[in-house]
């Protein structure tokens, strides 16, 4: 079988109301001629609201889409990390159901790709992008992910993310966080190893309600203070390694 260019993830934790509008949108960009082959990848965990079976209604708009249902939700984390780990494209990348990242950002994505990047992540403008209680949030997390781990990426948490397949298969089998933290996980996980992060401007991103996750700004800030000593912690003890 052929390897595809490029996988890519949605995690789609009861995402029964936008998984087929946001597939549809997708489909136009797979369908093109942006990408020698595509695949698509689909993870439902706990999808008692139907997502998986609307999913699954729109294979027939694409080359290759697959439906992972899962029993339970996991964390968002996890369920990339399944999607992931499952994925057999040249690059592998997670992208939110939501569509919060434009997809006309896979046109960038395809440059870097070419330059045969290691990893390539969307960043947001976080002044803009939030208001607000999450707007200080947002910035101050930021600030204290940039100066506990070392970091340089001025957005660790925007869900538009794309791997080397050899890079993915480095990172993914070391991913311990399903919630909020995971992100920082995989970018920690990604310096440690010596592979560089390309990042990709995105400008007009859009805070999309609706989420099953939920507006909890300060529960989310708590849940990933955690995390992020857990990721300090593994780092100190080599244990990514």
């Amino acid at each position: 079988m052929k390897t595809p260019e490029l996988s890519i993830v949605i995690p789609a934790f009861h995402e029964a109301d936008r998984i087929g509008g946001s597939l549809d949108v997708l489909a136009a960009y797979v369908n093109s001629d942006l990408f020698e082959s595509v695949e698509v990848i689909v993870v439902a965990a706990d999808s008692r609201d139907g997502t998986a079976d609307i999913a699954r209604s729109k294979r027939s708009m694409f080359p290759e889409l697959r439906v992972f249902e899962l029993s339970r939700g996991r964390g968002k984390g996890a369920d990339v990390a399944y999607g992931m780990e499952r994925g057999r494209g040249r690059y592998r990348m997670f992208m939110d159901a939501d569509l919060a990242t434009p997809l006309h950002y896979l046109y960038t994505l395809k440059e870097q790709m070419g330059s045969d990047a290691d990893a390539i992540i969307a960043v947001r403008d976080l002044a803009r992008s939030h208001q607000g209680l999450r707007k200080m949030i947002s910035s101050l997390g930021n600030a204290v992910i940039r100066w506990v781990l070392g970091e340089s990426v001025p957005d660790t948490q925007c869900g538009f993310k794309a791997f080397r397949s050899d890079v993915a298969e480095t990172i993914f089998p070391r991913q311990t966080i399903g919630g909020w933290g995971f992100d920082i996980e995989l970018l920690a996980i990604t310096k440690q190893h010596g592979y560089a992060i390309t990042t990709i401007p995105v400008p007009d991103w859009q805070d999309v309600g609706g989420s099953a996750l939920g507006n909890t700004p300060i529960a989310a800030a708590f849940s990933t203070l955690r995390d992020l000593v857990m990721i300090k912690w593994r780092m100190w003890t080599r244990r990514y390694e």
